[in-house]
């Protein structure tokens, strides 16, 4: 029976699959790490932009962060009633937010407007959810970010 036993955990358990985990693990919680922290230095920004009205820089912020973040793989601006207000697909702008990131921006506003990140192992990406705000009008907006472990 032990020989059994032993035989069945073996077969099961695969060194290399076990190491591609942890490997996925790490990527997720690393990305997840530098998406909390491009967001938050974002949100700052893109809340005097939006308390202002102005598009134009809300969209140069968004393309910038692009530019300079290849795991980004898509970046955008959703207000209370989940419109894309900037997007680094620009087709996305003035429609409702659909894709990987709609889930849990609605969520991070049913749950009071909180930061969420979610990692998406079996896509490979990390999701994250922001909320923007300005110092004199409070919550304006939400930042969703689409990042890639790949």
């Amino acid at each position: 029976m032990c020989l059994l036993l032993q035989l069945v955990v073996s077969l099961t358990d695969n060194p290399v699959k076990r190491a591609q985990l942890a490997a996925h693990e790490v990527a997720d919680s690393s990305v997840g790490q530098r998406a909390e922290k491009r967001a938050t230095r974002l949100s700052s920004r893109l809340g005097a932009a939006l308390a202002d009205g102005n598009k134009n820089l809300m969209q140069s912020e968004l393309d910038l962060a692009v530019q300079a973040d290849p795991e980004i793989v898509e970046i955008g601006i959703v207000d209370n009633d989940m419109t894309v207000l900037a997007s680094s697909d620009r087709a996305r702008v003035a429609k409702p937010l659909t894709g990987p990131a709609e889930q849990l921006v609605r969520d991070s506003f049913g749950a009071g407007r909180i930061a969420r990140t979610l990692p998406m192992s079996k896509d490979q990406l990390v999701l994250r959810a922001q909320p923007v705000s300005s110092p004199q009008q409070g919550f304006l907006a939400m930042l969703y970010l689409v990042l890639t472990t790949s």
